[in-house]
């Protein structure tokens, strides 16, 4: 499942990250000043404030006298070098077509449930819909159409991947985003690698694959941190303030977000702080709901 091994260069880049300031998008906003102005994370607002969604006017601040800003405010830029087995593709998620549609809800034929036409889902202040596909003769044709993979690997996953962790279906991932990362107390996290992550993916979803969480990636507990887990001078992590996580991959065959759920719970995330979407996005596109194609604020050496 993961690509070839080789040096990654995660890279932000002067336009991206001034888009990613701009955009103020939860967890990667926190990621980069994180990473950018190690000094400073006491500065950074909690995805619960408002200003994520100000992010490039309200908190240059704390990066104030670092060598992360210039005097203009223009990121300067910083690489950091990564030596894994698969792509690091923590991006931004640019949601495609933007604002919501003004669809009348009369005119919605096929509703996500009885009285529930669409949801509307805002992070860092952009806007999505999520509804269903309203043509219904409609049949995927992509590669989610397939039945039989060789297993291993592809083979069908538990319904709870480890005790404790709570699986979900379509309507209780809905809820999550309106409830959970909406008020940033929350992460829809797509477990996937990069090349699966482009061909799109749920709104609201962050790319951070499965290999991250290896105990091997010298990078995991940066990523903890990010998440709000907390080190101890002992070693130790403090999971008090950990965010919920609700990861996913590409279906009940995919053994991607399971894995990523095991090595979570080994490094010590709490298991109720965990959720499981086992249909992936296998289910989620034959139930014809709102894929969107993310923009990656990453780029290559």
């Amino acid at each position: 499942m993961a690509t070839g091994g080789g040096d990654v260069v995660w890279a932000w880049g002067r336009a991206h990250a001034v888009q990613a300031l701009r955009i103020g998008l939860g967890v990667l906003a926190e990621c980069l000043l994180r990473t950018v102005c190690p000094g400073r994370v006491s500065a950074i607002p909690s995805l619960g404030d408002g200003g994520c969604r100000a992010f490039g006017q309200s908190w240059l601040g704390a990066c104030q006298g670092e060598k992360a800003m210039s005097h203009s405010g223009e990121f300067v830029g910083k690489f950091v070098r990564v030596k894994a087995a698969a792509l690091l593709s923590l991006g931004l998620l640019a949601f495609a077509g933007g604002a919501t549609g003004a669809v009348a809800q009369e005119d919605i034929k096929v509703k996500i449930a009885p009285g529930l036409p669409y949801v509307d889902v805002t992070i860092g202040g952009r806007t999505v819909r999520i509804m269903r596909n309203q043509d219904t003769k409609h049949k995927l044709t992509n590669s989610f159409t397939k039945t039989s993979r060789a297993c291993p690997p592809f083979c069908i996953q538990p319904l709870q991947p480890a005790p404790g962790v709570n699986t979900v279906a379509e309507l209780e991932l809905l809820e999550f985003l309106k409830n959970k990362v909406e008020t940033g107390k929350g992460v829809l996290v797509d477990a996937r690698i990069p090349a699966w992550f482009k061909k799109g993916t749920i709104p609201g979803a962050v790319n951070i694959p499965f290999t991250l969480f290896d105990k091997k990636n010298p990078y995991r507990d940066r990523i903890l941190v990010v998440l709000g887990a907390r080190k101890l001078e002992d070693g130790t992590w403090d999971f008090g303030g950990a965010r919920e996580l609700l990861l996913f991959c590409n279906g009940p065959w995919c053994g991607q977000s399971p894995r990523a759920i095991r090595n979570l719970i080994a490094a010590g995330y709490p298991p109720e702080k965990l959720h499981y979407y086992r249909g992936g996005m296998q289910a989620w596109q034959i139930l014809g709901l709102t894929v969107v194609k993310p923009a990656i604020a990453s780029a290559r050496k």
